[in-house]
C-alpha cells in the first residue's frame, strides 16, 4: 500500500475544515456588524479591520482546501 499524502491527511480532518469556514464567515458577519458601532480611527477598529482580513483569508483558505478534498474524493469514485 502506497503511504499517504499531506493532502490525504488533510482531507482526512475535512470536518473540521468545515467547522473553521463556517466559524470564520460567522465571525467575518460579527465583525462587519461592529464595524459599524466602533469609532473610525481608534484602535478597536483597525484591531476589528485585521481580524476581518484574518477572517476572510481563512474563508479563502478553507474553502480550497474544502473543493480540493472534494474533487479528490470525486476521482477516487470514478
Amino acid at each position: 500500500m502506497a503511504s499517504k499524502t499531506y493532502m490525504d491527511h488533510l482531507c482526512e480532518r475535512e470536518t473540521g475544515i468545515r467547522y473553521v469556514f463556517i466559524i470564520s464567515l460567522l465571525s467575518i458577519v460579527l465583525l462587519m456588524g461592529s464595524l459599524t458601532v466602533v469609532t473610525p480611527g481608534t484602535g478597536t477598529y483597525y484591531i476589528a479591520v485585521i481580524q476581518v482580513v484574518t477572517f476572510g483569508f481563512l474563508v479563502v483558505f478553507s474553502f480550497g482546501l474544502m473543493t480540493l478534498c472534494h474533487r479528490r474524493e470525486t476521482q477516487r469514485e470514478l
